[in-house]
C-alpha cells in the first residue's frame, strides 16, 4: 500500500487525471477487481459518471484535449504500444517528470491485476458493472 501511495502522490497528475489513468488500465486489462474499486473511488473524486463510462466504452471524444492525449497513452502503454506520436501528444500537455509519474501508476495497476489474477482476487461485493450498473 506504500509503494501505491507513493505512486499516486508523486505522478504529477491530479485526482482525476490518477483515476482516469487507472480506470484506462483497469478496463484494457478487463480487470474487474481494479475497475470495481477504483470506479467509486473516482466518482468520490469528483469524476463524472459520464467520463467513467466514457473510458469503459473507450470513447473519448467529449474530454478534454489533455485528458484525451492521457487516456490514449495509458491504453497504448498497457498494451504496450506506445509509440513516437504517442508519446509526443501526451508531451504537448504534460512535461517529462509526469510522463514518467503516468508510467510508473499505469504499470503499478498492471502489476496489481497481474497479482489479482495470480491469486484469484474476488471482490467484496457485487461488481459495479463496466456500465456502473450496480453502483
Amino acid at each position: 500500500r506504500r509503494m501505491g501511495s507513493s505512486v499516486w502522490q508523486a505522478s504529477g497528475l491530479s485526482d482525476r487525471e490518477r483515476e482516469l489513468t487507472i480506470l484506462t488500465v483497469a478496463r484494457t486489462l478487463e480487470s474487474a477487481y481494479e475497475w470495481y474499486q477504483h470506479a467509486r473511488i473516482a466518482l468520490d473524486a469528483g469524476v463524472p459518471r459520464e467520463d467513467i463510462l466514457a473510458v469503459s466504452r473507450g470513447e473519448y471524444d467529449s474530454f478534454s484535449p489533455s485528458d484525451r492525449a492521457l487516456v490514449r497513452y495509458v491504453e497504448a502503454f498497457t498494451d504496450r504500444t506506445v509509440d513516437d506520436g504517442t508519446h509526443a501528444e501526451l508531451a504537448e500537455h504534460f512535461d517529462e517528470a509526469t510522463i514518467v509519474g503516468v508510467g510508473m501508476l499505469a504499470s503499478y495497476y498492471i502489476g496489481i491485476d497481474y497479482m489479482g489474477d495470480a491469486f484469484d482476487l474476488e471482490m467484496e461485493d457485487e461488481f459495479v458493472g463496466w456500465e456502473l450498473e450496480n453502483v
